[in-house]
């Protein structure tokens, strides 16, 4: 009967071990694990930038992703947000399609784990919507825009980041569908709330100046839309540098928009700016 004792307990104390070598070889390849949703606030988008820039970010998710799901399981919520921070990596790289099949299988495991509207599996969605447009799928992204948009702002208010972010990426596929009227409605709405708020971000409020101002000189270029592509050019000449690709985008645009004014030519193409990303929101 001793015996038996000792060869169970030896048994739990190799099986205990095992689990505190994988845990500690988790925090030395991938940091620390994340605070499981709902702990601490949203990580700021700078910080979350920061962890997953750099030609190593997809081998250090998928390290994550691989280390996660041994020790928390597939469904675990940090297991989740390793395969959305893989998924948004792929998409900065512009392997879109890699990145909706991940994103994909990474919804289902949310909804199975955390449910249709938990802010994790919007935000999947959420990113799920951004790779599809980025991959010519405009009908189904618009679909799961809807979605999340109605989710987050019965959730977490018209006037919350992250529904912004939808909102603003709804406009996006809108207006790829030529569809501008609506497109305005949107874009509008997110640039009269971020005016309103004095902490904005500012590269965001660009965004959604350039974008709105797009719009409206495919309607009927006027003097508004000059305006903002202006204010967009201003901020990010001043913070990201005159040689900055989105500052030359915002130049070029509001360059072959007074050309289209003087000179008679067509109105220049549609061009956003950068949609949200995948993970941010």
């Amino acid at each position: 009967m001793a015996a038996v004792l000792l060869l169970a307990l030896t048994v739990s104390s190799i099986e205990l071990l095992v689990w505190l070598l994988a845990l500690i070889g988790l925090f030395t390849v991938a940091g620390p694990l994340r605070p499981a949703p709902g702990r601490q606030a949203v990580e700021s988008a700078e910080v979350d930038l920061l962890d997953r820039a750099g030609p190593d970010a997809e081998d250090h998710h998928r390290k994550r992703i691989a280390l996660h799901t041994l020790v928390l399981g597939a469904d675990h919520p940090e297991t989740i947000a390793a395969c959305n921070d893989l998924g948004a990596a792929l998409g900065e790289y512009g392997r879109w399609k890699e990145a909706t099949t991940i994103l994909r299988a990474t919804l289902k495991s949310a909804v199975r784990a955390l449910g249709e509207e938990h802010e994790d599996t919007l935000s999947t969605r959420n990113g799920l919507a951004v790779a599809l447009h980025s991959c010519g799928r405009t009908a189904e992204a618009e679909r799961l825009l809807r979605t999340v948009l109605t989710a987050r702002t019965t959730i977490l208010g018209a006037q919350h980041p992250h529904t912004l972010s939808t909102r603003g990426n709804l406009a996006t596929v809108l207006a790829d569908q030529q569809r501008w009227a609506e497109a305005e409605e949107h874009l509008r709405v997110v640039l009269d709330i971020r005016l309103g708020r004095p902490e904005s971000d500012g590269s965001l409020l660009a965004n959604t100046r350039h974008n709105l101002a797009g719009v409206l000189a495919r309607r009927a270029p006027n003097a508004e839309s000059q305006l903002l592509y202006a204010q967009a050019l201003r901020w990010r000449r001043d913070h990201l540098g005159a040689d900055h690709p989105l500052t030359t985008a915002t130049n070029r645009a509001l360059v072959e928009l007074l050309r289209s004014g003087t000179a008679g030519s067509t109105t220049p193409p549609f061009s956003p700016g950068p949609a949200s990303s995948t993970r941010s929101g």
